[in-house]
């Protein structure tokens, strides 16, 4: 974590300054591990993470005390354990256990939590980190985000927001950092701000996503704990799931500077069904939650077969938009700045495709079979039910099957691929960016 963000910071409790108090590191401009406090409170820093309390309150007073002993590795590793499979089977059982008021079976839980804990900890890449943690549907829904139709209608969204050149970017609810390697694909100059509830998420994103962020692991029941604003606030997939609205809604808006831009994508339509609809509202709930600043709400469904088929993104016909009511997933577009509403951004794709970073790769929902003429048959394979069910804006998009040359598939070499190529197999979502350390 950058000692110049730290610096203006405010406890998300008492609104006092944070206070950089202890370091393990020998870094003077990024601190890796190390405690800081107000007058109400100590906070650890871990693997460049500062928890303020998120989900696991008890974890983070475990971490505090083992740095205060200077043991970087097992605080990493409390915090981990305590949210150690929060969304799947062997959690539940585990809670049912630990009521059982026996000693033996508190330590058996112990050891179970640390293994897997410690596995996590070790990962060398995402794909092997998600797989340690055994997390079921979660899993499956982290290792396919890459080709989520609401991943993919973002993108468009975070050309807009690099095109106003923002210098500092706030990822509210940034989970396991998708969005954040996009942001570090599409605007590598923004300075971004991670925030989540779950220890787990961060470390993931700050690991193998994007490691120059800056990640806050917090509430989001509480206030923000920054002082100053932001050039741009970012969401995916997240104020539906939130009970408290208004007090996100404020906070965003509090931490955006006057001319800054908020993007909530992904916002759950009440009106029509989702296959995880959280808590959500109707559209003109929506509009009307953020009615302190100028919007746009726009279709979901429509900036992403904008992007896809037409390469662009228009924001100057938004009230021509199709009937919202009728929509699963809108994205609202808020800025107090006139030229919000002139920007119509065109050659997305090439804008997306020309960027250096991460690498190329065929979706992972084909499974691929080599031929023998130098050519292999992908065949689209959903890996769940349930996933195929969330991403049903993309029957019409993805083919079942495609027959690719053999060197796309073991490894993408642009250049021996022409670029008119490249372009027809992002558009059709046969090539998908990933993180360097993902597989």
């Amino acid at each position: 974590m950058h000692v110049e963000l730290i610096k203006r910071l405010i406890c998300p409790h008492c609104s006092k300054e944070l206070k950089l108090v202890d370091v393990l590191d020998d870094a003077r401009e990024i601190i890796s591990n190390g405690i800081v406090q107000c007058k109400c409170s100590r906070f650890p820093i871990t693997a460049g993470i500062l928890n303020l309390g998120g989900f696991g309150q008890v974890g983070k007073k475990e971490a505090v005390r083992y740095m205060k002993l200077k043991k970087a590795g097992f605080a990493l590793r409390a915090q981990l354990e305590v949210e150690i499979f929060a969304n799947n089977w062997p959690a539940k059982l585990i809670r049912k256990l630990h009521r059982m008021n026996r000693p033996s079976i508190h330590r058996l839980i112990s050891r179970y939590r640390a293994k897997y804990a410690k596995n996590l900890s070790l990962s060398t890449n995402f794909v092997e980190s998600i797989k340690s943690l055994n997390a079921g549907e979660f899993g499956i829904y982290f290792l396919n985000r890459f080709t989520h139709p609401s991943l993919v209608a973002a993108i468009p969204i975070i050309i807009l927001i690099s095109t106003f050149k923002g210098k500092t970017v706030l990822d509210y609810g940034s989970g396991a950092g998708h969005a954040a390697f996009l942001f570090n694909c599409i605007h590598p100059e923004a300075k971004l701000t991670c925030l989540d509830k779950y220890f787990i998420n961060l470390l993931l994103s700050k690991n193998f996503m994007a490691p120059k962020a800056d990640y806050i692991c917090t509430n989001f029941d509480y206030p923000l704990p920054f002082s100053d604003r932001f050039d741009a606030v970012f969401s995916l997939d997240v104020l539906h799931y939130l009970k408290k609205k208004e007090i996100s809604r404020d906070e965003c808006l509090r931490v955006l500077k006057s001319t800054g831009i908020l993007a909530l994508c992904h916002l759950h339509n009440s009106l029509v069904p989702n296959v995880v609809a959280g808590n959500p509202l109707k559209p003109d709930q929506w509009s009307n939650l953020f009615r302190k600043i100028p919007h746009f709400i726009l279709s979901e469904d429509k900036i992403l077969r904008d992007f896809l088929k037409k390469s662009m993104f228009d924001l100057t016909q938004a009230s021509a938009q199709m009937d919202l009511n009728k929509v699963n997933a809108l994205t609202l577009i808020g800025s107090k700045s006139r030229e919000i509403n002139r920007q119509y951004l065109e050659n997305l794709i090439s804008i997306y495709s020309n960027k250096k970073i991460g690498k190329w790769a065929i979706n992972p929902l084909y499974r691929c079979e080599e031929l023998k003429n130098g050519y292999s048959q992908c065949v689209l394979s959903w890996p769940s039910e349930r996933f195929a069910e969330e991403c049903w804006q993309l029957d019409d998009i993805l083919e079942e099957s495609i027959k690719l040359p053999e060197n796309y598939i073991s490894e993408i070499n642009f250049n021996a691929i022409k670029i008119g190529d490249i372009y027809e197999l992002v558009k059709n979502l046969i090539l998908i960016k990933h993180p360097n350390l993902f597989y």
